[in-house]
């Protein structure tokens, strides 16, 4: 296998993730929408598409991983392979990669940190709205989504009489 046979499949590999990284973003955006407006139902939905997402970025990675020993140098940047590329039509479209990658990963770290904020409120709010109606977590009003371990018997007393 040739150098630029070797560069193909990485070149390819991360053109999809670069698709699937732009599907993250868009879908992140959709997820800080559906937090701002507290939609629950969008938010179940959103997080499989995005599970399903990084399901798929993970195998592409893995792909690559494996693919790095096949290149004639290493590769420890994008732009590392613009060197290894010469000047095939590879180049281009590694350049280009170089140029659109690092971008896109901005966005998708700072969408994930806002929309961890985001979630990191609204799970405050519910908290604070809970223990003011008197509903701890001792009850059985617990999301359906996330098993709570059960405590024993609550005891209240109404200090207020």
């Amino acid at each position: 296998m040739t150098a630029m046979d070797a560069i193909e499949p990485m070149v390819a590999n991360l053109e999809r993730q670069h698709a699937l990284y732009a599907d993250l973003d868009r879908l992140l955006e959709e997820q800080r929408d559906a937090l701002l407006r507290r939609d629950v139902v969008a938010l179940e939905a959103i997080n499989e598409r995005q599970s399903a997402l990084v399901e798929s970025l993970a195998t592409l990675e893995r792909e690559r991983q494996s693919l790095l020993g096949a290149l004639s140098a290493p590769v420890r940047h994008l732009s590392d392979l613009i060197a290894l590329s010469g000047d095939s039509p590879v180049r281009e479209r590694v350049k280009a990669l170089c140029e659109a990658f690092p971008r896109l990963v901005e966005s998708v770290a700072r969408l994930t940190r806002l929309n961890r904020v985001l979630a990191a409120d609204a799970n405050a709010s519910v908290t604070h709205l809970l223990e003011l109606l008197g509903i701890g977590e001792s009850t059985d009003y617990s999301p359906r989504t996330r098993q709570v371990a059960r405590r024993g018997p609550c005891l209240r007393l109404d200090v207020t009489a």
